[in-house]
């Protein structure tokens, strides 16, 4: 039995909204074997009906070879968070193509499956660091997918705080403006530019100016409960940066030192609400296949 391991990610990294992605080591796993009929195992009851995202990206390949689909059986490990911010909807796309260009032999390379998994998701910003690994940039135009990977320097560490509700990407897309001013948008295009290189070379003062957004951020902590109180507690025990994990409730907090885990812990008992505090590690080589 073979297995997909497809990893968490966290978009839009302050002001690369709806561009920047980053992968980490934490997987959802899907086992699979050729069977007489479809059935999935291991799954939460809410998703173990045909509307399942793992099926439905499985389905989308054959569909587009206009193939008739090889039943399967699929064994879920999930252990990210649905919901929070974190990708768990990318990880289900590209484990179920992944799943899909496995049993068809291997006929798609990985920038043909991040253009397929683009198409089922509708932006590319999870997908593709959930398929290459790493920090990635990107962009579909013209039918023609773009992306790049941007280093990390090795002192930049991430913390994930995760709370215990769920947000809706819809429900967070709907708080966001039709239109920002043009000094707003300037603003933006010299964070990102900032905040890579930030990246790039382990600077603090780099990563604290460049972490600043004005097209998502300011609008969707409101959504988001203890939004300030959190910020507060992680830049008194260092971080450099603070921002929403992609659409949210998950925060993500950057730091170029070791992360006190257990005076944050700690302080975070004081919040109104349990926060999972969790660092992560950055996975550089994306979804995997075992044999």
């Amino acid at each position: 039995m073979n297995k997909i391991k497809a990893y968490a990610t966290s978009a839009n990294l302050g002001p690369g909204f709806d561009v920047l992605g980053l992968c980490f080591d934490i997987a959802n796993e899907f086992s699979f074997e050729k069977s007489d009929h479809f059935q999935l195992i291991g799954f939460e009851e809410e998703f173990n009906n045909d509307d399942n995202l793992v099926l439905k990206s499985y389905m989308f390949l054959f569909n587009f070879l206009n193939k008739e689909p090889i039943p399967i059986k699929i064994f879920a490990n999930c252990a990210i968070p649905t919901t929070r911010g974190l990708g768990s909807s990318s990880s289900c796309i590209v484990a179920g193509i992944s799943i899909a260009n496995s049993i068809l032999n291997h006929p798609f390379t990985k920038y043909e499956l991040c253009k397929f998994a683009t198409a089922i998701e509708g932006h590319p910003d999870n997908v593709v660091p959930c398929i290459l690994g790493g920090l990635c940039g990107s962009k579909l135009m013209n039918d023609e997918l773009f992306y790049v990977n941007y280093p990390l320097h090795p002192s930049v560490k991430f913390l994930a705080l995760i709370p215990n509700y769920e947000l809706s990407t819809k429900e967070a897309r709907a708080v966001l403006p039709e239109s920002i001013l043009r000094s707003e948008s300037i603003d933006n295009n010299v964070n990102t530019l900032l905040l890579l290189e930030g990246i790039k070379i382990g600077s603090k003062r780099l990563i604290s100016a460049g972490i600043h957004d004005n097209l998502h951020t300011q609008y969707r902590r409101k959504l988001i409960r203890e939004y300030d109180e959190i910020e507060k507690i992680m830049l008194r025990f260092g971080a450099v940066g603070f921002t929403i994990s992609g659409a949210g409730p998950t925060c993500l907090a950057i730091f170029t030192n070791e992360i006190p885990m257990e005076a944050i812990q700690l302080s975070l008992k004081s919040l109104q609400q349990e926060i999972k505090a969790i660092e992560l590690s950055m996975n550089n080589n994306g979804v995997s296949e075992e044999n």
